[in-house]
């Protein structure tokens, strides 16, 4: 890709083709991603997300926090094994997610009626708040979220997180999906 090229015109290069890419964040606690790119808004990248040889469900991430993309020969050879394994297209993808603004993509999010995860990630130090839990409103600048704790215990009142705190939100990951399984529905 040529230097002059936008992120955002890169990342929209490869929505739909199925090529793994890795991309390069400015954030210190988790600066790579491997995947494919489901779809590019004016802020919010929608990414299947691979680790090693395993689907990890679906990421968005600021636009903004992306430096690099990468697309090689390296790529292409984990393409090659992906597809092979026939892991390459089997997640669904969520294409009805709007990625022009945090306030439309939370609300779409809200009405799957999912577990979500909400990270909220420093740029500079290599901390993190990390929110796993339910939607439960979207106003004009933030989200009100019921989460549980590592225990699996609902917190008693929810967290407002202003949208521009947040750096990343995951769904339909393993992660989430097994969690769930074994955490009671929330009380509000």
């Amino acid at each position: 890709m040529s230097e002059n090229t936008s992120i955002h015109e890169q990342l929209a290069s490869f929505v739909g083709t199925w090529k793994k890419v890795r991309l390069t964040r400015r954030i210190p606690s988790e600066r790579l991603h491997n995947g494919c790119v489901l779809g590019v808004g004016t802020d919010w990248v929608l990414f299947q997300q691979f680790h090693d040889f395993s689907p990890e469900g679906f990421t968005t991430l600021r636009l903004r926090d992306i430096k690099k993309i990468r697309s090689g020969e390296y790529e292409r050879q984990f393409e090659k094994m992906l597809s092979a394994e026939g892991l390459l297209g089997l997640e669904v993808i969520p294409n009805d997610l709007p990625l022009d603004n945090i306030a439309d993509l939370l609300s779409a999010l809200k009405e799957r009626g999912q577990n979500i995860i909400i990270e909220c990630e420093d740029l500079i130090k290599d901390i993190q708040d990390f929110y796993i839990g339910r939607i439960l409103s979207v106003d004009q600048k933030s989200v009100s979220f019921i989460h549980f704790n590592a225990l699996g215990r609902w917190k008693d009142d929810p967290v407002i997180i202003p949208f521009r705190e947040i750096t990343r939100l995951e769904f339909e990951t393993p992660y989430i999906k097994i969690f769930s399984k074994y955490v009671e529905e929330p009380q509000n």
